[in-house]
């Protein structure tokens, strides 16, 4: 099955009450703490979309939001500590010639882009801190799966859009007091190809076996 990039496009929008959703997610994301309840509704939207339902979600249950996303930061820090590790180990090899440092560096953060994004989607299947570094399984997603290079294609479309939005946006004060909804509805739509990619993966029933284990 392909994926449909009209879907990701109409993400934020694809329910009743999407202004009212838009403006309760962009104001918790700038709230230090407190948007891990956001980080929770992204990934119980990301759920959704991989159980075939791409409606939002209501902001209801903020304790189990605000759980659920402090899990996913948690994991999020346990991914994130090889890169760290690769990042000081190759500035250390080639601290003499720093534009190849600076190049495999910026190799190694497109790299971890699109691992994270393969994680965060193994740890919406069951919601367990160590699914975010659980690589096995997660690569089960990637096996057979037809709709990489459009994943990838539509990726870096949504990067673009994003960063030309919020430039546009910096320009002005009232511009400025929108970036955070702009990136959250930038990231809705990045959970939504996210989730598409996931639901489409022909391993997937395999890996919500081995996550039920």
């Amino acid at each position: 099955m392909s994926m449909d990039f009209s879907k990701v496009l109409k993400a934020p929008l694809a329910s009743e009450g999407w202004f009212l959703k838009l403006i309760i997610g962009g104001i918790l994301f700038c709230i230090p703490i407190v948007n891990f309840i956001v980080f929770g509704y992204f990934v119980k939207y990301l759920k959704n979309v991989v159980d075939g339902k791409d409606s939002l979600p209501e902001f209801s249950d903020i304790g189990k939001l605000f759980v659920t996303g402090l899990k996913f930061i948690i994991g999020g820090i346990l991914l994130f500590i090889p890169l760290i590790i690769l990042v000081l180990i190759f500035s250390f090899l080639f601290s003499k010639n720093a534009m190849l440092s600076m190049a495999i560096n910026a190799l190694l953060e497109i790299a971890y882009t699109l691992l994270s994004l393969l994680m965060i989607a193994n740890f919406s299947i069951d919601e367990k801190i160590l699914s975010m570094v659980d690589f096995q399984r997660a690569f089960l997603l990637l096996k057979e799966n037809s709709n990489i290079g459009s994943f990838i294609l539509y990726l870096v479309a949504i990067y673009v859009v994003s960063i030309i939005i919020t430039v546009i946006c910096a320009v002005t004060m009232v511009g400025l007091i929108l970036v955070p909804f702009v990136m959250y509805a930038v990231t809705l739509m990045l959970y939504n190809l996210l989730g598409q990619f996931t639901q489409n993966a022909p391993k997937l029933a395999e890996v919500k076996t081995a996550a039920s284990v």
